[in-house]
């Protein structure tokens, strides 16, 4: 059985220069068993007393490389080769240590191993224990986390999407020691490359950036919704800060609920509907509780606080928001990804209720869902009565509602 017994060894490539000797080891001891690692001849060729669990060992290594390239992804690329071709010939690395100062660009490349136990695990360890990499990656992070506290450095945080995309996993037999490169690897996210997606825009959409830019000039509160979401979309894809993706998420649907329920409020006081008296009964209170009595009182039947989309912004973001900020709790990726999902489908469930009170709330339904969206939805015919006939009376809503608000939040402010 000895024979089929490997290590898996990942160079995982960031670009901050870590100032840790090369020959010291990071070692991290994972929290569940392998039955094979108790085995006293298997224990002998491990390269840590593991006490019968896997684990993760992390070596640090500087490259300087000497020469400019024409990009970081082409510089850690060469980085990694550089390592590569020292653990498959020797195993081994010059020992180079990181000059402050020095005018040459250094990589950190990191060879991550831990025990292949695909093999050994049993059904009920397979659902829960992470593959190879990801835990060689998760552990790297933590070890980042105390690096920087440990230094009390102001660094950005190392994240999954802040490490080069691509990784080379080798395989080291533990009976031979020989090492075998056998896998290129292609993490998944787009830290590298432009920040714009790189599809151009047509002429029409050039054109429509006027439209925008007065919107946004005349505070239009979903523009700034969408703003936040894009913030959000930054901080996780781009940054892997999911702490900081979630709160801009909630800051977004806030944003969009708050600003739906003052402009049904604006419309109404506007055209006589609602006296201003009655104004502040409906502001005064938390977001769920303005929501909720405006909502419950002007929006079609369609709309209940118990509906899907509500339950899941309250569940997947409002409640993942109120943990990181007020226990320092740290999302998880794929709440991040279910809070997006639950940012959409509100989106699109609020749509929906106020198509149905259109004919109620016609300019609050026009500036949230907008001309093209409402043509959709609608017989052009009866729209043509209550679409704005020029570019500047939307505006001029914006600007009413603007200051209609901003004078309620003075008078009214909780």
């Amino acid at each position: 059985m000895a024979d089929r017994l490997s290590l898996l060894k990942y160079a995982l490539v960031i670009e901050d220069p870590i100032e840790v000797p090369d020959d010291l080891l990071w070692v991290k001891k994972l929290d569940y068993e392998v039955d094979i690692l108790k085995n006293t001849d298997v224990r002998s060729l491990l390269p840590i007393e593991s006490e019968g669990k896997n684990f993760v060992v992390l070596k640090t290594r500087t490259v300087r490389l000497e020469k400019e390239y024409p990009s970081d992804f082409v510089q850690a690329q060469i980085a990694v080769d550089t390592v590569l071709s020292e653990i498959l010939s020797s195993g081994d690395i010059l020992n180079k240590q990181f000059e402050p100062g020095s005018q040459k660009r250094d990589w950190t490349v990191i060879e991550a191993s831990t025990f292949d136990d695909t093999r050994f695990l049993t059904d009920d360890q397979r659902s829960v224990v992470p593959d190879p990499l990801t835990r060689c990656i998760e552990v790297l992070i933590d070890f980042y986390k105390v690096l920087r506290i440990q230094k009390w450095s102001p660094v950005s945080l190392l994240t999954y999407e802040r490490l080069n995309p691509i990784v080379v996993q080798v395989r080291e037999d533990l009976v031979d020691n020989r090492h075998r490169a056998e896998l290129l690897i292609r993490l998944n996210h787009f830290n590298y490359g432009p920040a714009l997606n790189a599809r151009s825009i047509s002429r029409e959409e050039f054109y429509g950036m006027s439209y925008l830019a007065d919107r946004l000039r005349n505070n239009d509160p979903f523009l700034q919704s969408r703003e936040y979401r894009l913030n959000a979309l930054f901080e996780f894809k781009r940054r892997g800060y999911y702490d900081q993706a979630i709160i801009q998420i909630a800051m977004s649907s806030e944003v969009l609920l708050s600003a739906i329920g003052r402009m049904i409020l604006w419309e109404g006081a506007s055209d006589g509907r609602l006296h201003i008296s009655e104004v502040p009964s409906y502001w005064k209170g938390m977001l769920k509780d303005r929501i909720k009595k405006i909502y419950g009182r002007y929006l079609s039947t369609k709309w209940s606080y118990n509906s899907n989309a509500m339950t899941q912004w309250d569940e997947r973001i409002v409640k993942i928001r109120n943990k990181v900020v007020h226990e320092g709790y740290y999302p998880s990726r794929i709440e991040i990804l279910q809070a997006f999902q639950a940012a959409d489908n509100l989106e699109f469930y609020l749509a929906d209720c106020l198509e149905e009170v259109f004919l109620h709330f016609p300019k609050t339904s026009y500036c949230y869902i907008g001309r093209q969206d409402l043509l959709r939805r609608f017989d052009g015919c009866v729209l043509k009565f209550f679409l704005p006939t020029v570019h500047e009376e939307e505006l001029h809503w914006l600007q009413s509602f603007h200051a209609w608000s901003q004078e309620l939040s003075q008078n009214y402010s909780r």
